[in-house]
Parts: C-alpha cells; structure tokens; sequence
C-alpha cells in the first residue's frame, strides 16, 4: 500500500483449512511498512488459502486501493559436502566433520544450513549449525557495479524493515571513491551507510528528499550518493536498509550501485601552495575552487578550512548538558555534532553517584535510520574524583577519522536498587575533540557547516551534471616569518541524514610577510 497509515493483514491457511501463517504487521500509526510477507517450511501438498483484509473503512489503519500478491516456491538443495557424510560415536568421544562450501556467486550474503537428520532421509532434524557466506564486490581499477532485490519489512516499530551488507576491498593511493544507487520505484525510504575499515560510519546518505513538519520524510528521490576523498586502503561496508517504510507498487524491486575511482573534479586556482610564498600581513588573498558535481543526486557543497597541526577541535553547541537520572522513556538526551577530522573523542560523565554510559554514532534519517554502531561502553567502572567529590567516567574514540555527523550518549546510574528505584542524580556529560583546527584565517562564500566559527552557512547547491565556483579568502595574521599551511576540504552535508561527503583536501601554505603600509 502507498497509503503510509494503512495496515494490510495477510493470513494463510494450508489445505486441511488450518492456519498455517499471519503477516503480523508491527507499525505503529503512521509508520505502515507497504509490506507484509510469510514463510512456511515443508507446505503440505494441495490448494492453500490467502485471506488478505484490513481493518473496516473510517477505522485508523484501513486501506482501499489494490494489492500486489506473489507467491514463489523454493526446495531445499545440497549446497556443499560434509566428510565424512556420517559418523558413529561412543557415548564420551568426539570427531570432526569438514564442511566444504563456497561463497554466493554474486555479492553480498547467503544463509546456509548444516543439518543433522535423525534418522538419515526422516526429514527429522536433530539440530542445525547456521553458516553464513559474504561474497565481495568484485572490482576492476576504475571501480565495479553490483545490485541485489529490496523485499521489504513488517515495519516493526525500531527497528529497518531490511538490511543489506556488501564489502568490496580498496586498493592504496586512491584520490576519491565514489558509490551511486538508484531503484525504480523512488517511494521507499531507503538509507545507506559507507563504513571506512577502522568500523567507522564515514557518510550516511539517504533517498528522503525532504522532512516534514511532523519529522518524517515527505518524499524520496530513488537516488543515493556517496563520495569519500583519499579512502583508506583496506575492506570497506556498504550497508543498505530500508527505513522502515516501503513503496506498496510492488513486493519485490531491484536496485542497482556502481562504484567509481578519481572520479571527482575540483579544480583549484589563485591557493597559495609554497612556504616559500610570502603573504603580507592582513592583506586578503582571494582564490578559487571550482566543483563539478559527477554524482546522481543535488548536493549541497562548501569549503571547510583546516590547519595542518593536531589540536582542540571546538564542537558547535551543546558541547555538554546536564540530565536528572534516571532516564525515562519520554527523554530526549541531545545530539553531539561532531565535525570531520577528529582522531579522539572523548565523552566524559561526573556524577554525586556511580554511573556508567555509551556512546555511539547516530546520523541517519527518521524514523529508524540512526546509525547506532560504532557503540562503545565504558570499559571501566567510574572512578571517585576526589578533588571534585563525585564519580567520573570516561569513553575514548580513537580512529583515523571518528566518524563526523552526530553522536549520542546514554547515561544511566549503578544498581542494584532497592524497592523504591535508584534516587534521583544529576549527571553532567561532556565531550573534547582532538584533530585539525579549524583556520579562522580562511573565508568562502559558502561558509562552514561544521565550524562553530562560521558567520553564515550558504552552501553552493548543484544538480547532477552542473558545477559552480565556491570563493576562497585567506586573510594572514600573526607574526612575520610564520609558517601556515592546512587543508580545504571539500565537503557536502545532508540534512535530512545529519552526514555528508568529504571529496577533496587541497593543500595550501604560505609565509607571513610584514604588513604593508597603507
């Protein structure tokens, strides 16, 4: 159904009139997958009925309009060899059975079985040992395609309707890596996440092309993009889910992704690129970079200036809150936005009372798309912090890049607790990051989405295809004789997933002169 508050209940019956299997849709009011699908194993032989219904018409939840319904049958089948095929044991003994098998034939994942019958041919199961197999993404040296069929979800409330995982390996000295997806139908929510081989959700991109005002995705545009500048060599994860709701026009489509080597194109001109470049004090320097979009989907482009040293990366607001434990249900604890180019992140806790917390990385679009992984728990308990009088705890991300976008923390107090629950506690959390600097020297037309420092943001806005030019302005100030050199990186942000791409980092450097007399 493309109605997105409709439920449709299937129930099926085997051919001795007995219930066999129930849809069981999970949304909640609202949040209806599109999708409902039921699974039967060993179906007796004969004529089976399907009884599709919802609920009667002014009721919440009741659809009108058509149904799509297919039906497929599949056989179970030898999918490898066991030695040896069978073995006697002595009350006591132990053996060994070698399994051979092999990985699916195209990408991403297949679910096999290695079954113990008893007896052998009875159709009887003793137990059964779950193996599953992951086949890469095969690539060339200019990229690779792959694709793979979306059969939806019960929409259970929480929780993706489906989940699809694919790993491809990329080789060093790579400039850029772009992943484009596209599907037929566009009306699914539908979100990926681009994992770096340190297991960190780099860029987070989704279909939604616009939130409503009651915070869920209005429409989608059946398109994704993803674009990561100077990749780490190693295994990377794409994961693709759907969002919980679905298009009802069809019970199974296909989507299909390529992905793409030093495909991007940025041209740069006007940056001082030497030391040997002498910039008088206080005099602007104007440049250029100009940004062509190669992609499938509008992205909205800027310039994030950065230093070439490690430093305090200042987070925009909140960089902490206070919160009155315990936590309920009903809570809202705020986001972390956490810019790129950060090595360490540490979240902190202080508390009158012993507490505990995680943290994990949450961009993603409504309503179940956060990321939730990497989450890292305290590895230790908290510690009394004697000069302060209260208890402190403590959660260090280390990465090549901690994944920028936001980050969540849940704190919670020690148990046990007596009858009555844990007494009320004011926990303070805050969080540093460490990393490039933003250069506070450095202006564009764009503005930075990511610095706190930031007059304006105004990204240049680019469909597929068209480019633009974003202007640069370096201002030098500090003493004759200084070195500055650092990075303009070139970025996208997506609002509707709080993540974005990191395309390009152009090099820049200069020497203060002394300043000029007017």
């Amino acid at each position: 159904s493309k109605q997105p508050s409709s439920v449709v209940r299937l129930d099926l019956f085997d051919p001795a009139g007995r219930f066999a299997a129930f849809s069981d849709p999970q949304s909640a009011p609202g949040l209806s997958s599109g999708f409902g699908q039921v699974i039967v194993r060993n179906p007796g032989p004969g004529v089976w009925k399907a009884v599709i219904w919802t609920k009667a018409a002014a009721t919440p939840g009741s659809y009108a309009g058509a149904v799509r319904l297919s039906v497929n049958g599949s056989r179970f089948k030898a999918a490898g060899t066991v030695a040896p095929a069978a073995l006697v044991l002595p009350p006591g003994h132990r053996a060994t059975f070698t399994v051979n098998t092999h990985t699916p034939a195209g990408p991403g994942d297949r679910d096999q079985q290695v079954v113990f019958p008893v007896p052998a041919g009875s159709g009887t199961l003793m137990g059964a040992i779950p193996v599953g197999l992951r086949a890469l993404i095969p690539l060339r040296a200019m990229g690779g395609s792959f694709s793979g069929t979306l059969t939806g979800g019960n929409g259970r409330l929480g929780a993706p309707g489906q989940t699809l995982s694919y790993q491809f390996d990329v080789p060093a000295g790579l400039r850029d890596l772009e992943l484009g997806l596209r599907i037929v139908d566009p009306s699914s929510n539908l979100e990926g996440v681009l994992v770096d081989p340190a297991g960190q959700p780099i860029d987070v991109q989704t279909m939604a092309a616009a939130i409503s005002t009651s915070g869920l995705p209005s429409f989608f545009t059946g398109k994704m993009q993803f674009f990561r500048r100077d990749p780490l060599p190693g295994r990377w994860l794409f994961v693709l889910l759907i969002n919980d709701a679905v298009g009802g026009a069809a019970t199974a489509q296909t989507f299909k992704a390529t992905i793409a080597f030093n495909g991007v194109k940025v041209r740069a001109s006007g940056i001082p690129n030497s030391g040997r470049v002498v910039l008088p004090a206080g005099k602007p320097v104007m440049a250029a970079i100009q940004v062509l979009n190669s992609g499938l989907t509008t992205k909205d482009f800027f310039v994030d200036p950065r230093l070439a040293t490690t430093g305090l990366v200042p987070l925009q607001a909140p960089h902490s809150y206070s919160v009155t434990l315990p936590i309920t249900k009903t809570q809202m604890l705020p986001p972390f936005t956490v810019p790129p180019q950060v090595s360490t992140l540490t979240f902190t806790a202080h508390a009158p009372t012993p507490v505990s917390f995680d943290a994990f990385a949450a961009s993603g679009t409504p309503p179940f798309g956060a990321t939730g992984s990497p989450d890292i728990y305290q590895s230790t308990g908290s510690q009394v912090d004697n000069a302060a009088g209260d208890f402190t705890a403590s959660i260090v991300v280390q990465a090549p890049e901690v994944a920028p976008g936001l980050w969540q923390t849940l704190p919670e107090q020690h148990g046990p607790f007596g009858a009555s629950g844990a007494a009320p506690s004011t926990v303070d959390v805050g969080v540093s990051a460490l990393g490039q600097p933003f250069d506070r020297q450095v202006a564009t037309t764009t503005g930075d989405m990511w610095s706190p420092f930031a007059v304006q943001y105004r990204p240049l806005t680019l469909s597929p295809g068209h480019q633009g030019i974003i202007g640069v302005q370096i201002t030098p100030r500090g003493l004759p004789g200084t070195r500055v050199s650092g990075f303009l990186y070139l970025d996208t942000f997506n609002p509707n997933s709080a993540s974005g791409d990191e395309l390009a980092a152009i090099p820049y450097a200069y020497t203060i002169g002394r300043k000029r007399a007017p």
